[in-house]
């Protein structure tokens, strides 16, 4: 399967004769020859596409491709596959279904034998399934509007300026919030005027904070807008950005501009400048300064009106690539749309044009809008340049990158209202959803619908949700990692609780024979004190002094008389209390 991050299969000289082996796809430009009604009745009643070739289809028809701002006249509306001779690129042996809408049936392969090698075929994922919503409002904030610019930031889709119903240039500010769905009108004291057909990104300041920067457009009839503003998203506020001279873009309206979601890195392509005429120049604004791109080779021929979507890849050698996606434009500013896709390698500052993309391939437009949903760019509306008029193309298509596949997803044109200048497709990151907002209908009047365009489910969120249980799975293991951890280290804990546990009984045991062994020696330090008292009285009694026995048998005869006296005193006090008793 081709992967256009490598250009395996990706033409990269313009007078290359490779062009033999691959599908040409014929251009709906002015320069064509005459087609009769009923094959432009034909074209219309198809959404104004081209069905794409499969293998049932007659040998005789053949599919043309225009080349870079040039047209092969051609005589027949009919597509056709060109003969094995001519090296046209079959299903068969395409890296890529040629035909995923209609599909050839399959045929029975024979059984396996020994010595015959295995079969392999490629296979592309289909586009998801859209849900298409519609947000009403009383039209009194968001009016009836086009050519507007905007860009999404953190939930907030900023709305600036564009062309009301009665043709006047607006500098109107508004500011619509999902989820609550609602809009705000900024009106602020200083604000770039009056502009449409401008480019709004995502850019640092020197602060490396986020802020819109507004560039380009007109702001009226042929009056080119030289200023550059920005708007700085925190203090909500206005500012002119000064630039420098010798790398400011020319003036210029209709560019095609993208921005990289990661470094916020503004790209600016083509459109047309102060004397309408269409520009083929590039430049990009980084860390504060515009730079203009190197181009190494060919380029795509000047235009206006196109669409420019950025993409970052990384090949099968794990190395990262920075791409940008213009598709269609108007190469003449007289409604000479294109349906070529170029395809720009930042890292390598050099234009490829894609030639050999399989599946149904959009018809040629201009005033689209495009974005990159991961390895998917959708294409919605346009204008189709008819013979008598142009015709706006309410459709989807959606390019597959690795496969280098487009693919058709049919959705009812009754239900997209907003046809074509309504900006560019803003991705609402979160969802994955896209919306259009304002822009103009199918009877070329400027309206105020808006419409969101959700997957019911697609690659990316099967590969989002994968990506999530893959990630939840490894947060399981780590939390099994982690508790088994844990149980271990709680065994140990519980091993040290229960070895001190032992010790701690070990210690009351040695405590309690240490107690006992304390309080039989204080029975025998008290036994040793009474061993100790009798021992002095016996050694004191056996060796008196004297004096002291003199003493004591002093006191002895006191004690005696005293005795004596008292017990005389007493018996005088009896008698006495006899006599005075009443007889």
């Amino acid at each position: 399967m081709s992967d256009i991050s490598d250009f395996s299969d990706i033409d990269d000289s313009s007078g290359n004769e490779k062009e033999n082996k691959l599908y040409k796809k014929k251009s709906k430009k002015s320069t064509t020859s005459k087609v009769s009604d009923s094959n432009k009745d034909d074209i219309l009643s198809k959404q104004n596409t081209q069905k794409s070739v499969g293998n049932d289809q007659n040998d005789d028809k053949k599919l043309h491709m225009q080349k870079s701002g040039t047209v092969e006249p051609e005589k027949k509306l009919d597509l056709k596959i060109g003969s094995k001779e001519d090296n046209t690129l079959y299903a068969t042996n395409s890296k890529s279904f040629q035909n995923l809408d209609n599909s050839t049936k399959l045929k029975e392969q024979p059984r396996r034998t020994e010595g015959m090698n295995p079969r392999v075929a490629d296979c592309v994922m289909s586009p998801p399934e859209f849900f298409i919503s519609h947000i009403y409002h009383d039209n009194k904030v968001f009016m009836k509007k086009y050519a507007h610019s905007m860009i999404e930031y953190e939930n907030d889709f900023f709305i600036y300026g564009g062309i009301n119903a009665k043709n006047e240039y607006l500098d109107e500010f508004i500011k619509f919030t999902y989820g609550p769905n609602t809009f705000t009108s900024k009106k602020l004291t200083e604000n770039p005027g009056k502009r449409a057909y401008a480019s709004l990104t995502l850019a640092y300041n020197s602060e490396n904070s986020p802020y819109l920067l507004l560039f380009g457009g007109l702001c009226g009839p042929n009056i080119l807008a030289k200023d550059c503003y920005m708007y700085d998203i925190a203090e909500d506020t206005w500012s002119k950005y000064s630039l420098k001279l010798d790398s400011v873009p020319g003036a210029r309206y209709g560019h095609a501009y993208t921005y990289c979601p990661v470094t916020y890195a503004t790209i600016i392509w083509g459109g047309l400048n102060r004397n309408n005429e269409l520009l083929n120049s590039g430049h990009k604004f980084v860390g504060g300064e515009w730079s203009e791109i190197n181009n190494k080779g060919i380029c795509p021929s000047p235009r206006a009106f196109s669409s420019l979507a950025w993409l970052d890849r990384t090949t099968k050698d794990n190395v990262n690539y920075s791409f940008l996606y213009l598709f269609g434009g108007d190469l003449t500013n007289r409604g000479t749309p294109t349906d070529e896709l170029w395809v720009y390698n930042i890292n390598n500052e050099s234009w490829t044009l894609v030639k050999n993309s399989s599946g149904e391939i959009p018809c040629p437009r201009w005033k689209h809008g495009s974005v990159m949903v991961d390895k998917n760019m959708w294409i919605s509306g346009g204008l189709f340049s008819g013979w008598f008029s142009n015709y706006t193309i309410p459709d989807l298509y959606v390019y597959d990158v690795p496969s280098n596949c487009w693919f058709h997803c049919q959705i009812a044109s009754k239900q997209i209202h907003n046809c074509y200048d309504y900006g560019t497709l803003n991705l609402h990151s979160q969802t994955k959803a896209f919306f259009l907002f304002g822009g103009k209908n199918y009877n070329n009047e400027p309206i105020s619908n808006v419409c969101r365009f959700a997957p019911l489910c697609t690659s990316v969120s099967i590969t989002m949700m994968r990506n999530d249980i893959k990630n939840i799975n490894s947060l399981i293991l780590d939390m099994k990692k982690e508790a088994a951890e844990t149980a271990n280290n709680v065994s140990e804990v519980q091993e040290i609780i229960h070895m001190f546990s032992l010790d701690i009984k070990d210690f009351k045991t040695l405590f309690e024979a240490l107690t006992r062994s304390i309080q039989i020696l204080k029975e025998n330090v008290e036994h040793v004190d009474k061993e100790l008292s009798i021992l002095k009285e016996t050694i004191g009694g056996n060796k008196q002094n004297p004096i002291e026995n003199a003493v004591i048998e002093n006191a002895n005869e006191d004690l005696e008389e005293i005795k004596k006296t008292e017990e005389t005193e007493n018996a005088e006090n009896e008698i006495k209390i006899e006599e005075v008793s009443p007889a």
